[in-house]
């Protein structure tokens, strides 16, 4: 089988070397010495160099110009093929918080060929690095657009680094939906999944985690919006962590980039993993996976310590729906049981919500 590898060599020689390889044992009605070969280092055409030193054999070395001589006797050995950029294997996790993020990235991990995790800072990252070249630096009229593309660009590159290789890679953060124009700039074949959740449930959810630690202060609350179910609602749906998320899903959802969203109902995924991740599978062209939903293991303990809010992001072993009543007061859920994605009218771009 042949291939071909263009590449200059040298600067003492203008041409190029082809370099031709091929199964090369014995070629039929000629006797090749393989006891010295051209050097992998240097030496001129013929120069006698161990063959541990010299992958390279004498036919198989061209000049578009005539016989190789000099600098450009000077081949190097061919090096691997390079990983794929992570932009080019990235998918995105978004939408609202408390709305089964955590057990979607607990599922997918299952898959080797996979990474997910909880909420990371690439997002935060990319968007302080956006504002500090953005008009309010006195420096920004230096900075043209495709400048600030390959910046933006290399953050994405330099925080994945460690994931070279074939692995598609999820990254999670309730803000990605506020970038999706950028996203389909540096990303274009990725999709950002978004996780749906009635806001009333995920008041509740919230409220769960709160009322579960009495002793303990959490930091999703300032020390004048926490202390009761009223005030921690209200400040959650204003300022608080459901408030900006939702913001952002609407943007994207009515947005002119929406073709790029996924809809993953918290219900759906909790009922039907298997069904759900199935589709899944085959809106993102990946190739199919078993998965053991009897099997989840997904914690970060240290992280929902600092936030004092302990088991924040715990996902239970066994995917199955949690049937329960409220505990909000009735005018907070009532007013909060919304859900704009299954609204008639309201998906005019055809979001695939599952």
């Amino acid at each position: 089988m042949l291939t071909l590898d263009r590449r200059q060599i040298g600067s003492g020689d203008a041409g190029f070397v082809r370099i031709l390889s091929r199964e090369f044992d014995k070629p039929p009605n000629r006797k090749v010495d393989r006891r010295f070969e051209i050097g992998a280092i240097g030496g001129r055409r013929g120069s006698k160099v161990p063959r541990r030193h010299a992958p390279v054999a004498p036919d198989r070395v061209e000049n578009r110009r005539g016989p190789l001589d000099g600098p450009a006797a000077r081949i190097r050995p061919l090096v691997p093929v390079p990983s794929l950029p992570a932009c080019s294997r990235m998918h995105f996790i978004s939408g609202l918080p408390r709305s089964g993020s955590s057990l979607l990235a607990a599922i997918l991990r299952q898959n080797p060929a996979l990474h997910a995790g909880m909420s990371g800072p690439l997002c935060g990252i990319v968007s302080s690095l956006l504002r500090s070249m953005g008009a309010g630096n006195e420096y920004a009229g230096f900075l043209a657009d495709e400048q600030r593309r390959r910046i933006t660009g290399s953050v994405f590159e330099a925080y994945y680094a460690e994931r070279k290789g074939e692995q598609i890679i999820f990254d999670t953060n309730r803000e990605w939906t506020a970038h999706l124009s950028m996203l389909a700039e540096l990303c274009p074949r990725a999709k950002v999944i978004c996780c749906l959740r009635s806001s009333a449930w995920i008041l509740d959810s919230i409220e769960r985690l709160i009322q579960a630690t009495p002793f303990a202060r959490t930091r999703l609350f300032p020390a004048d919006s926490g202390d009761n179910v009223y005030t921690r609602a209200d400040y959650t749906l204003k300022k608080g962590m459901l408030a900006t998320p939702l913001q952002s899903l609407r943007q994207a959802w009515y947005g002119s980039e929406a073709q790029r969203l996924i809809g993953i109902r918290y219900d759906s995924l909790a009922t039907q993993p298997a069904e759900v991740i199935a589709r899944l599978y085959v809106l993102l062209d990946l190739p199919p996976f078993r998965h053991d939903f009897e099997n989840l293991e997904f914690d970060e303990p240290a992280f929902d310590a600092q936030m004092g809010v302990p088991g924040l992001h715990k996902v239970r072993r066994r995917v199955a729906p949690n049937q329960r009543a409220t505990i909000l007061p009735p005018d907070i859920f009532n007013q909060n049981d919304r859900s704009f994605w299954d609204v008639p009218g309201q998906n005019p771009r055809g979001v695939i919500v599952l």
